[in-house]
């Protein structure tokens, strides 16, 4: 499996001293054999996105 990270789009901040949002996207691929009784019967192909949000605050 390999993965794409998307990860640098760290937004700055709106109002100094107040926190940061964090946006986090990634795309993975994954390939997986395809087994029907045991025997080989072809092969898939899942690609996701995973996204995700979150809100940072400022200690």
């Amino acid at each position: 499996m390999k993965t794409g990270d998307f990860s640098s789009l760290a937004l700055p901040d709106a109002q100094p001293g107040l926190g940061k949002p964090r946006p986090d996207a990634r795309w993975m691929y994954i390939d997986s054999d395809l087994r029907l009784d045991g025997v080989k019967s072809g092969a898939e192909r899942i690609d996701p996105l995973v996204y995700s949000a979150a809100y940072v605050h400022d200690s």
